[in-house]
């Protein structure tokens, strides 16, 4: 197990000192801390291995210190003045305790309806058929296409074609459905070929 304080530091000059425990030198950990997770381009942050240690208290003890030695100046984004948190195993550990306890923060119904509303919420707004005219637009055609047989879904080609294994030109992958048709082929993230 690695054992270090770090200090992460942005192109503007502000920076952030932690700590980490890993069995991954090479993990790409680049601080949790508020201001760090809140920068979204990662490529203005370098990091600094400042000191190991043998074990994780006196891993906690010396971030203590550090913070303390740094809250004051000007540039640090440190906002609390203790070390809080687990090491890494220990909180994945309790993390699994807790789901096996079904007493994990996601495992709460309450959280659950909260997460499903936020979602149901966003899609509602962002969907176009939030738009009642639409909506009412497109239930028609459907409906239309259905009684008539036209919709694409009854067309034998249609199926036949969705049912065989198609491997896209751009990136190679190997499917079939509709789902292989909507994310490759022309609308693959391999092709480059501008229209």
């Amino acid at each position: 197990m690695f054992n270090y304080t770090y200090k992460i530091t942005s192109t503007s000059g502000k920076y952030y000192v932690g700590r980490h425990s890993t069995n991954n030198i090479n993990d790409g950990y680049i601080g949790s801390g508020k201001w760090v997770r809140n920068i979204k381009d990662k490529s203005k942050l370098s990091k600094k291995i400042l000191e190991y240690f043998d074990n994780f208290e006196e891993l906690k003890k010396a971030e203590e210190k550090l913070i303390l030695e740094n809250i004051n100046k000007e540039g640090c984004m440190n906002f609390l003045k203790s070390s809080d948190g687990f090491d890494s195993e220990s909180a994945k550990l309790l993390s699994y305790k807790l789901m096996e306890n079904g007493t994990h923060n996601f495992q709460k119904i309450e959280n659950k309806e909260k997460i499903i509303k936020i979602n149901s919420d966003r899609l509602l707004k962002n969907h176009p058929y939030s738009n009642p005219i639409i909506k009412k637009k497109a239930s028609y055609r459907l409906k239309e296409q259905l009684k008539n047989g036209t919709h694409n879904f009854q067309k034998i080609e249609v199926i036949e074609k969705l049912s065989e294994n198609h491997i896209c030109p751009y990136c190679k992958k190997e499917g079939k459905g509709p789902v292989m048709f909507k994310h490759h082929f022309n609308n693959c993230k391999e092709n480059k070929i501008c229209i």
